[in-house]
């Protein structure tokens, strides 16, 4: 056996070492480009497509009830309600689908602030501080960060029931999950409404004439201070002479940038209106 030959040999023959260095499961986010990732954010092209498709619903459900109006037939058809039910499903699927982007929105940006704090008060990821990372290959790394906070925003939101109270408080979903209620019905106080309990009802029924001038509305507006609705020219020629909400009984101070238009109050009229058009119809067919 030559040289080489039991060179060889005594190779195969070493026991197997374990030369892998011990590489830490994680991973500091280097400096230089610290800068480059504060600047990431979750694409807003999501947010803007569902904002479309919830406008598309809204102008389709406008369309639908300009159509029942102009049609001056009393009832709603059972394709009615399918239409107004099937919106309202989509309307709240497409609302939840926002809530969770905004959690997730949360998540991230919560996500980035932890990062970027703890970057500073990091050492540099170098040979001289190899030792430490592998020591702290426990730490969660971004992508973990973010899922985990992803769950705490949602659970929390959710034990709050945070949205449900968007949608109670979101006037599309209020106005869509009325309006058939509303077609039919239109001088009935709306069923397990708080809102109603601030408008003028007498003898069980909803009032649809201006406080001030006592005319039907045409342009009805409400307070955002106290809820009152009145005719748009009526208050607003009472604020020129005063602040002070018209309705007796009420201190609510008032200015025009309180008023919005009232969608529903506006609804309830055009709906009267029709239901009054079509009695006076078939009133007329059975004198005939």
């Amino acid at each position: 056996m030559n040289q080489e030959e039991s060179d060889e040999l005594r190779i195969e023959n070493l026991p197997e070492l374990d030369v892998t260095p011990d590489i830490s499961g994680y991973v500091p986010l280097h400096r230089d480009i610290l800068e480059d990732f504060q600047k990431t954010a979750v694409s807003k092209r999501v947010e803007k497509s569902l904002e479309e498709e919830i406008s598309y619903i809204r102008k389709a459900t406008d369309d639908h009830i300009k159509a029942i109006l102009s049609n001056q037939e009393s009832g709603l058809s059972d394709m009615d309600h399918y239409f107004f039910e099937n919106n309202l499903k989509a309307l709240e699927s497409l609302m939840r689908a926002q809530n969770d982007l905004q959690i997730w929105r949360n998540s991230v940006d919560e996500t980035k602030k932890l990062i970027v704090q703890t970057s500073f008060e990091e050492p540099d990821y170098t040979i001289e501080n190899f030792k430490d990372y592998s020591e702290k290959s426990g730490n969660p790394e971004f992508g973990d960060n973010i899922m985990s906070n992803y769950a705490v925003y949602a659970q929390l939101h959710q034990s709050e029931g945070t949205f449900s109270n968007k949608l109670k408080m979101d006037e599309t979903y209020h106005y869509l999950k009325n309006v058939a209620f509303i077609l039919a019905r239109p001088e009935d106080p709306l069923p397990d409404d708080v809102a109603d309990d601030e408008l003028a009802i007498s003898g069980g029924k909803v009032s649809l004439r201006d406080p001030l001038s006592l005319e039907y509305y045409r342009e009805p507006y409400v307070s955002l201070r106290c809820s009152h609705i009145f005719e748009k020219d009526t208050i607003y020629s009472h604020l020129s002479n005063s602040n002070l909400c018209p309705v007796s009984g009420c201190d609510a101070r008032i200015s025009r940038r309180d008023l919005k238009p009232d969608t529903i109050m506006s609804l309830r009229v055009k709906a009267f209106f029709m239901l009054e058009k079509s009695k006076n119809s078939s009133s007329n067919v059975d004198k005939l």
